[in-house]
């Protein structure tokens, strides 16, 4: 009986899913695969970086300037990919 009763108080509570179209539970963060699909307005971060994943090379611009540039509604992958494009040469160097 004890070795029920432990493993029943052990055992957390179950929380339901959450459905796609339901908020986030006050606190969580958006996962970064989740962050390229947002409109700059979206985003929380201020600092907006982005990474080549072929030199290594990461651009830095700030939400404000990203805003002034591109647009409030422009999504950020679309710009974090134009600012990798615009810092590369013509040699391929950055």
């Amino acid at each position: 009986m004890e070795k029920m009763a432990a493993a029943q108080s052990s055992k957390a509570p179950v929380t339901p899913a959450l459905a796609p179209d339901d908020d986030l539970p006050p606190g969580a963060e958006v996962a970064p695969s989740c962050v390229a699909a947002l409109q700059l307005t979206e985003i929380p971060q201020h600092p907006l970086r982005v990474s080549c994943r072929r030199c290594s090379r990461t651009v830095e611009i700030q939400k404000v300037d990203a805003i002034r540039l591109y647009g409030q509604y422009a999504v950020w992958k679309d710009v974090g990919q134009r600012l990798l494009n615009d810092t590369y040469t013509a040699d391929g160097t950055s």
